[in-house]
């Protein structure tokens, strides 16, 4: 499950950036808690009936969409994203790669599987926000 999530959110993760911890054991534990934590979330909760999987699914992916459209792509020092051809051409793969979650979410039967994508997806999500990037004392790149 773990390298499914791994998988499954990479294209995500690529296109939308995110904080970086400052140190290799802060990154390992913070890659450990976004991918295990995905794959047990989404083993231990089950969102029953079906209807109420999607209410919940459309939620997250609506604040996903609003987080993308004021973050995306979130840069780091480390790693600025100065030209804005690339930011607009990042941002657009972003709403792609959300979209293809999306339906992932609704033809994918398997519960687990499906989960993958909503929990992953929002969990990367909070990654790109300033309330994270402020709690992990990290700075956009393109501020510096």
């Amino acid at each position: 499950l773990v390298l499914f999530a791994y998988i499954v959110l990479l294209p995500y993760k690529v296109s939308t950036g995110g904080f970086h911890c400052r140190s290799h054991l802060g990154c390992f534990i913070g890659t450990c808690i976004m991918f295990y934590g995905t794959a047990f979330l989404s083993k231990y909760i089950i969102f029953e009936p079906l209807y109420f999987k999607y209410i919940i699914t459309f939620i997250i992916f609506t604040f996903c969409f609003f987080m993308i459209k004021l973050y995306a792509p979130a840069d780091t020092e480390n790693v600025p994203i100065f030209s804005i051809k690339e930011r607009n051409k990042k941002k657009k793969l972003a709403y792609i790669f959300l979209f293809i979650n999306l339906i992932a979410v609704i033809f994918i039967q398997p519960t687990v599987l499906s989960n993958i994508f909503i929990f992953g997806t929002l969990i990367h999500t909070f990654t790109i926000t300033k309330l994270a990037y402020t709690l992990s004392k990290s700075k956009y790149g393109y501020q510096k």
